[in-house]
C-alpha cells in the first residue's frame, strides 16, 4: 500500500481530507521534490504542480491527478463539492499562520481545521524507512565517500580550508549530488607537532588537524558524514583522544538496539568517555533522524525518552575537545535493524588517512620532516 493510502486510512473520521504544502511532507508521499501542493481525500490524490515543476511533475508522480497550481487551488472548491470534503486538516507545525488565513478567506465554504493529530500520523509513518528511501540514502552515502576519496587524493599542501571545500562541493555536484553541504575546519595540533607556523595564506603544514562536514542527497533524501584526519604525524593526545573515540563508538554500534531511548545514547557516550579518563564537559553529541529532511525526530536531547525503532535511520556524530590541541570529531548515517544497529558508512574514521589517501602523513615520501 502506497504511504498516502496508508495516512488517509488511519485519518481520524471527522476529517474529510489533507493539504499538504511542506517540502519535507510533500517529498515523501509523492516522491517529488519539486513545488506544489498536495491535496489527499478519501478518494482520489491531488498534486497541484507549480509551473516550473508541472513537467518534471508529470513524469515522476503517478496515481495521482495532476493539475497546474493555480488550476487545481481554483478548482478546490469543485473539488470538495464532488467528493463530499468538508473539513480539511492541514499540517499543525509547518503551515504559517498567515497562509491559513488566507486559504480560510479564499474558501469559506470548505473548514481548514489544524489538527495535530494529522502530524502525528505523518510523523509516525516516517520514522521507519521504506526500502526506496533507504536505497536513496545509500545512493547519497556512496556518492559522499566516492567525492571524499577523490579530493583527498588530489589534495595539496598549498589548499586552504575554502578550497578544500570548493573541491568537495564540485566532486559531489559532479556525482550528482543535491542538497549539498560542505564545511572544511583546521586547527593545528599544538606545539607538540613540532612544525612551525602556517603561512599567510592559510595553507597546509604537518601538525594540522582538518575537520570534514559532508552532507548530500539522492532524490530528496540525504546522509551526513563527518571525519578528522591529521596532515602529518598527529600529536599523542588528539591520538589518544580519537582512540577513545572510535573505541566508544564500538561499544554503542553494539548496545543501539529497537528499544533504546534516544536519550540513553548520549549518556553512556559521556559515561564511556569518563570511564576513559575524558571529561563530559568536553564532549559535544549530535544525533538526529535522517529522512524526507535533513534533520528530522527523533533527535537525540539527554532527557529523551523517544525510543529507537527498526527501520529508523539516523546521524549520530561525536566530537572530543582537547585542550590545546583542537578536536576530533566522528560521525556517521546509522540505520536500526531488528537486532541492533549498523553503520551505512564505510569509510574509516581514524585520525591517521588511509595510505593512498593523498593526505600527507608521517609516512609520506613526499612530506619534509
Amino acid at each position: 500500500m502506497d504511504k498516502a493510502s496508508k495516512l488517509m486510512l488511519s485519518l481520524p473520521k471527522e476529517l474529510d481530507a489533507v493539504l499538504i504544502t511542506s517540502p519535507e511532507n510533500r517529498l515523501y508521499f509523492t516522491g517529488f521534490s519539486g513545488d506544489g501542493v498536495l491535496l489527499l481525500t478519501r478518494n482520489p490524490f491531488y498534486f497541484f504542480a507549480a509551473s516550473q515543476s508541472y513537467g518534471a511533475a508529470g513524469k515522476s508522480i503517478r496515481d495521482m491527478i495532476l493539475l497546474p497550481l493555480e488550476e487545481g487551488l481554483s478548482a478546490l472548491p469543485e473539488i470538495c463539492e464532488k467528493y463530499s470534503v468538508q473539513r480539511i486538516a492541514v499540517e499543525a507545525e509547518s503551515l504559517p499562520v498567515a497562509r491559513l488565513k488566507r486559504l480560510r478567506g479564499r474558501y469559506p465554504q470548505v473548514e481548514f481545521l489544524v489538527d495535530d493529530r494529522v502530524d502525528a500520523l505523518i510523523a509516525k509513518l516516517r520514522k521507519r524507512k521504506t526500502d526506496y528511501e533507504l536505497d536513496c540514502i545509500r545512493a547519497a552515502q556512496k556518492i559522499t565517500e566516492a567525492a571524499f576519496t577523490k579530493t583527498l587524493r588530489s589534495l595539496k599542501p598549498t589548499e586552504t580550508e575554502r578550497q578544500l571545500a570548493a573541491k568537495l562541493e564540485y566532486e559531489l555536484r559532479l556525482l550528482s549530488g543535491e542538497r549539498n553541504f560542505v564545511s572544511v575546519s583546521r586547527t593545528n595540533g599544538g606545539s607538540s607537532a613540532g612544525n612551525g607556523k602556517k603561512s599567510s595564506a592559510g595553507d597546509m603544514f604537518k601538525g594540522d588537524v582538518i575537520t570534514f562536514h559532508l552532507e548530500t542527497s539522492v532524490k530528496g533524501y540525504s546522509c551526513h558524514m563527518v571525519r578528522t584526519l591529521s596532515v602529518g604525524n598527529p600529536p599523542e593526545e588528539l591520538r589518544l583522544a580519537c582512540d577513545a573515540l572510535l573505541s566508544v563508538w564500538s561499544v554503542l554500534l553494539k548496545t543501539i538496539r529497537p528499544g533504546t531511548f534516544c536519550g540513553q545514547i548520549e549518556k553512556d557516550c559521556r559515561e564511556l568517555l569518563e570511564q576513559r579518563g575524558y571529561s563530559p564537559t568536553f564532549l559535544r553529541i549530535v544525533g538526529h533522524g535522517i529522512g524526507a529532511a535533513r534533520r528530522e525526530p527523533p533527535f537525540f536531547a539527554p532527557d529523551s525518552r523517544e525510543e529507537l525503532e527498526s527501520g529508523m535511520v539516523f546521524f549520530l556524530s561525536m566530537a572530543l575537545f582537547v585542550p590545546g590541541f583542537g578536536r576530533v570529531e566522528i560521525g556517521d548515517t546509522l540505520q536500526v535493524t531488528e537486532t541492533g544497529c549498523a553503520s551505512l558508512c564505510t569509510y574509516p574514521k581514524g585520525l591517521v588517512p588511509e595510505t593512498g589517501s593523498g593526505v600527507p602523513n608521517a609516512a609520506s615520501k613526499n612530506q619534509e620532516d
